[in-house]
């Protein structure tokens, strides 16, 4: 299979590297200062999952070093939210009648913004990712895995690539997935975590153990959740568990002591002068919020105050 990683930087090299590594003829774009070592010295991937060395990707760091002599059989969408509708564009030429692109970003509008550029529901698998990788040049470290990657199409649309053997592809690479009937309380369902840690963690950079023990970060990360529910249930998505009492239960006996001693990445975003992705999170909910006339505070508090400290447009 000939495969386009879209946004190469520790996620989709892991992507990559792992589908390399299984005969699947890869190409990373990706930034210079992480490509130019892989060019010289192969891609490390590291941490849980063992250690490997892959000396078989092609590299790029701009689309027009891609080739296009052919459409590309699958694409894999890793770049931050902020980015997709630009993404979206500049994949045209990569992607053919039977091209299957699969987005594994976070956030929310990401399968709306592709849509809205063209391309074809048919074409689009939308991935849930809930491990965590450090990324250093030539190197993706996997820190954590929470749970399988989980695959699912459009609402209501019939992918070429079926949602299971896209998730049975990834497995056969030493990447657990499963495929889902319905995505979307699956991605909800991450915004929500993301909603209710990865602000708090950066703005005080506490690890996700951390949060529920401080009594001021834990009362805003179960406002965080509460309001995250009564807009989800606005938007008709039937989260699981089904409130958000029992997720908040969930969520402290269950999901955190799986990554407790993880760091968000919006940290080192934060620490770098780096936009965020806050807006596709916390400020997607604030926006949901307000289209059903529903009090978001809680969530507007914390996209405010990362503004302050590094203005999402910037």
């Amino acid at each position: 299979m000939r495969v386009l990683v879209y946004g190469a930087g520790g996620l989709g090299s892991v992507f990559g590297g792992f589908l390399a590594r299984n005969g699947h003829d890869v190409t990373l774009l990706g930034r210079e200062w992480h490509l130019s070592v892989v060019r010289r010295e192969g891609l490390v991937i590291d941490g849980i999952w063992g250690q490997y060395r892959i000396r078989a990707c092609e590299t790029a760091t701009d689309p027009s070093q891609v080739r296009t002599d052919r459409p590309y059989d699958l694409v894999l969408l890793t770049v931050k939210s902020y980015d997709t509708t630009a993404a979206a564009a500049a994949l045209k030429p990569f992607v053919g009648p039977e091209t299957t692109v699969l987005s594994l970003q976070n956030g929310l509008g990401n399968m709306e913004a592709m849509l809205a550029s063209g391309l074809s529901a048919e074409n689009l698998l939308i991935g849930r990712v809930i491990f965590g990788v450090r990324t250093e040049p030539g190197v993706a470290t996997v820190t954590v895995s929470a749970d399988p990657v989980a695959i699912g199409s459009v609402p209501g649309a019939v992918p070429r690539l079926s949602a299971f053997k896209m998730a049975s592809l990834l497995t056969s690479c030493k990447i657990e997935a499963v495929s889902v009937e319905d995505i979307r309380p699956v991605i909800w369902s991450k915004v929500v975590y993301n909603c209710a840690l990865n602000p708090l963690g950066a703005l005080y950079a506490l690890p996700y153990g951390r949060i529920p023990m401080e009594p001021s970060t834990c009362s805003a990360m179960q406002a965080v959740v509460r309001e995250c529910y009564a807009v989800a249930s606005a938007e008709g998505v039937r989260l699981e568990p089904a409130d958000a009492e029992a997720y908040l239960r969930h969520l402290t006996q269950a999901l955190i002591p799986k990554t407790g001693g993880h760091y968000p990445s919006m940290l080192e975003d934060l620490r770098r002068g780096r936009k965020l992705e806050i807006d596709a999170l916390n400020g997607a909910i604030v926006r949901l919020g307000a289209r059903h006339g529903i009090a978001t505070p809680a969530n507007a508090a914390l996209v405010e105050e990362l503004q302050r400290r590094r203005p999402v447009s910037a």
